[in-house]
């Protein structure tokens, strides 16, 4: 299986950021640490009174993904704004969900599917080496 994005709703229907990020999954065919996953995630976006639904289907590390609302094994519910800050990498899915800027319905274990598909910042530092390497200049 290889990553696709099939159009239910006309181009102009999504946000450019949403765009950009669809963009990005449709890129990745394969996403080598999810070999070992099979699953399927919804991710619902409210822009006001409208609501976006993206189903990320994964077996074994190829991803397709579809516009529309489906069964899915896990709903990830967010507005606009924490999308944005997770598509930007200004936060990460696991943090957002311990804030309460996204809600999780389903199978809890595909939040770490969603943190692979949602990547930290460009250049973003991983905290655990950043501590590392200050333990060992002090």
């Amino acid at each position: 299986m290889h990553s696709s994005v099939e159009q239910a709703e006309p181009a102009e229907a999504m946000s450019s950021r949403e765009a950009e990020f669809i963009d990005e999954l449709r890129r990745h065919r394969h996403v080598g640490v999810l070999e070992t996953t099979v699953g399927t995630i919804r991710l619902d976006i409210l822009y006001g009174d409208r609501t976006d639904h993206w189903l990320v289907s994964v077996s074994h590390g190829d991803l397709h993904v579809t516009f529309g609302y489906g069964e899915a094994d896990c709903a990830f519910q967010m507005d606009e704004t924490a999308f944005r800050r997770l598509a930007d990498g200004e936060t990460v899915p696991f943090a957002a969900y311990l804030s309460n800027e996204i809600a999780v319905v389903g199978r809890f274990n595909l939040l770490i599917v969603l943190q692979q598909l949602f990547h930290g910042r460009p250049g973003a530092r991983d905290p655990r080496r950043l501590a590392e390497r200050e333990r060992r200049h002090s």
